[in-house]
């Protein structure tokens, strides 16, 4: 049976059900009665970014001497593709002028040697515990399956069906695996049942007659009944905001670029009130193993671009908003044959909103041979399990770390 027979046949199978008479929640009542709650957005950067050409440590001798042909020039250089100077030790790579403008204005916070305890070198076995954040991904044995982020919806109650969302078509992040409910959202535009919008605005009012009737009045299970009224109001919700022009605020103009649209719908997510308090986003290309001085720099631009789009268009909203950028790994701090870098440990991570203090988090452990980990490797100095703990203590006002971080000994970093 073609898709649109069946919607004409369940239009008329339903039509002696006669009309709702309750009307969904308008797009603006939500928004003036939109919680003031906290949010963060995850992005993560899949891949295993290479920190070390990110947030560059130019006052570093050996850094020019073990990447003699990838290593980004100092501030002072004259060179074009010059760092943009931090603080006079460590420079961003000067396609992140976004991102350094957010730093001149005290807002972003830049951890440059974060990562884990024993940790692995797999995509993969990294990734998934870096979003899991409990013990047991090692030699890749994987002790559990939910993530960091559902065990915090489930250690504190919000009602609201968009409450947590991976956003992309990336599939559910690992963070939000779990008993808590999160959705996965290719894109709004494909957030629907497929057909025309006044075909589908008929059909999900037939369908919501059939799942108000009693369930004694019903063949199907309660639970049923509660999933296809769910169902019908997330349509209705995006819907809503499909139908409506999104025009982003302060003059943005988001980029065209995947992590830029994934994060303009997150924006559209949170300004229309629907209780948005979790968004994760995946960006891909950070596997830079050759050619790294050609891949990187253009990748870095788009990342930065995209972010300060966002950052730029939630405006004062993102007091209640805070972004972390993570990646499982960083990159060998010796250049390879290929001009390249291949897996490695430490790598840097990006806070910014929501209270945040900006500055440089992390104590620096040098490059010589006797300071890397097993000679090859930034060494890590902040455990990204603590900036897990202060986003959940500080800005979600969690503190049942027991919970949401098990196995872990919680030390502040200071971010807010």
């Amino acid at each position: 049976m073609k898709r649109r027979q069946f919607v004409k046949g369940l239009l008329t199978a339903t039509a002696s059900a006669g009309m709702l008479t309750d009307n969904p929640i308008s797009l603006s009542f939500r928004k003036a009665m939109a919680a003031e709650g906290k949010s963060v957005v995850v992005i993560f950067q899949r891949g295993g970014c290479d920190g070390l050409n990110v947030v560059v440590p130019y006052s570093e001798p050996n850094y020019y001497n073990i990447r003699p042909t990838i290593a980004i020039p100092a501030p002072d250089s004259g060179l074009a593709n010059a760092a943009l100077d931090l603080n006079g030790v460590f420079g961003l790579d000067n396609n992140m002028t976004g991102l350094h403008q957010i730093w001149q204005e005290g807002n972003l916070a830049i951890m440059p040697t974060t990562h884990y305890n024993d940790a692995s070198r797999s995509h993969f076995d990294s990734q998934h515990y870096i979003e899991s954040a409990r013990p047991g991904v090692r030699n890749g044995q994987q002790a559990s399956d939910d993530g960091w982020l559902n065990r915090h919806m489930q250690s504190q109650f919000l009602p609201s069906s968009f409450r947590a969302v991976s956003m992309g078509r990336g599939g559910i992040a690992q963070s939000l695996v779990g008993s808590a409910d999160a959705k996965t959202i290719g894109s709004l535009a494909d957030f629907s049942i497929g057909v025309a919008d006044d075909e589908q605005a008929m059909l999900l009012q037939r369908i919501d007659q059939i799942y108000q009737q009693p369930a004694s009045a019903m063949t199907n299970h309660q639970l049923l009944q509660r999933f296809g009224s769910s169902l019908v109001s997330d349509l209705n919700i995006i819907g809503d905001i499909r139908n409506q022009e999104y025009i982003p605020d302060n003059g943005v103009t988001y980029p065209n670029s995947g992590l830029a649209r994934d994060l303009q719908q997150v924006a559209q997510l949170l300004k229309a009130g629907v209780g948005l308090e979790i968004a994760t986003v995946s960006v891909g290309g950070w596997d830079t193993h050759a050619d790294q001085a050609m891949l990187l720099p253009p990748n870095l631009g788009r990342f930065s671009e995209a972010i300060t789009a966002f950052y730029q268009d939630m405006g004062s909203m993102m007091s209640d908003v805070v972004i972390l950028t993570a990646t499982e790994f960083g990159r060998t701090s010796h250049e390879n044959g290929s001009h390249g870098t291949d897996h490695g440990h430490a790598s840097c991570w990006f806070a910014m909103g929501g209270g945040i203090s900006g500055g440089i988090y992390g104590d620096w452990p040098g490059l010589e041979d006797d300071q890397l980990n097993r000679g090859r490797y930034l060494e890590h100095t902040l455990d990204c399990h603590d900036i897990y703990g202060d986003i959940l203590v500080n800005h979600m006002l969690n503190n049942d770390l027991a919970t949401v971080l098990p196995g872990h000994s919680y030390s502040p970093v200071g971010l807010f």
